[in-house]
């Protein structure tokens, strides 16, 4: 049994693919798995996993999907066929430290093999590259927290699945959301909701590419028509708690981690460039449903609402004249939503 297994989705990636793959291949942690499956890439990618498939048939296995499934389909096959006691994912631009799992998986060890274990990210522009220059070489030791008594940390932990050891059991007890943007949002936070252990290093050993071209996170500059995912989201992290009976005892990390989701997702809709009275429509249209999901935010701790999001600027048309439809119920105000999101030409 490996140690670890890695998943990584690819979808034309050629221009990242090699440093992503050069950098895993050489982990000083010997026994680990690398499961690539390919998405259908219309690119040179394939033939660069291929490439290293054949310098190394042993730790290296590669999947293809005959069309594009995305990347959620893509992770939950890397975790039905993984082996290893941990599971994790990389992106296929992304890069890690060559002694990123070997610190990691030791401490778990030292630790009595927690659910989850976790490190930083270091963003890099995009056109940074694998090599000494991009790692240090001080290694600390984690520390080990019990969820159900610390429940802050959860909520000042990334929603990234990229920088986490996934024990295999709670790796397969949730799967990622298909065909949503931030799946790995629910996908994080609903494993993080229902275990007890996480340890946490301060290494900064996940390198991730910052306004690569085609990106998830390019996209969000964008007009995103698919705005709405972020609920389907937030609802897979609370029935992944209830399902684990852990949902009161996180209960108002649950609702901080939720409303800070969606308030991201406001601020993500004032820099679109788009007419004002569409932009003040969809913006109070989300806080009713915010309201309407999840009650008043204001009753929540204000500093953990600021530490996840800018919930400031959800209030920024708080002071003006607006028409509320207080009668409205979710389905008439997430109609109204798309109606405008469509009208401004998403």
């Amino acid at each position: 049994m490996p140690k670890i297994s890695v998943v990584v989705p690819v979808y034309n990636k050629e221009k990242y693919l090699d440093d992503c793959l050069k950098s895993l291949t050489r982990e000083s942690l010997e026994d680990i798995e690398i499961m690539v499956i390919d998405d259908a890439s219309t690119d040179n990618s394939l033939d660069i996993i291929k490439k290293y498939k054949k310098e190394y048939p042993d730790k290296i296995r590669v999947y293809t999907n005959s069309f594009n499934k995305g990347v959620g389909v893509c992770r939950n096959t890397g975790i039905v066929f993984s082996r290893g006691l941990y599971i994790t994912f990389v992106d296929a631009d992304d890069f890690v430290h060559p002694d990123m799992y070997k610190s990691m998986y030791e401490g778990a060890t030292e630790a009595g093999f927690p659910e989850i274990v976790s490190t930083n990210i270091c963003f890099v522009n995009e056109d940074e590259k694998f090599g000494r220059n991009s790692v240090s070489g001080r290694r600390y030791k984690g520390t080990y927290y019990y969820l159900p008594s610390t429940e802050d940390v959860i909520v000042y932990e990334s929603p990234s699945c990229c920088n986490k050891l996934f024990r295999a059991d709670i790796a397969r007890d949730i799967s990622f959301l298909e065909d949503k943007r931030w799946e790995d949002f629910g996908y994080t936070y609903g494993a993080l909701f229902s275990s007890k252990g996480l340890l946490k290093f301060n290494h900064y050993d996940y390198f991730y590419r910052r306004n690569v071209e085609d990106s998830r996170s390019m996209a969000n500059q964008d007009i995103n028509p698919d705005i709405l995912d972020i609920f389907d989201v937030n609802k897979q992290i609370e029935e992944a708690a209830r399902v684990h009976g852990s949902f009161n005892a996180f209960k108002e990390e649950i609702r901080i981690v939720q409303i800070s989701n969606c308030f991201n997702r406001i601020s993500e809709v004032l820099t679109w460039d788009i007419p004002a009275k569409e932009k003040i429509e969809i913006v109070t249209d989300l806080k009713q449903l915010i309201e309407l999901e999840y009650g008043n935010y204001k009753k929540y701790d204000f500093g953990l609402l600021s530490a996840k999001s800018s919930i400031m600027d959800a209030e920024i048309f708080d002071d003006l004249d607006i028409p509320q439809h207080n009668d409205d119920n979710e389905e008439t105000i997430k109609r109204r939503i798309k109606t405008n999101i469509k009208k401004v030409g998403a």
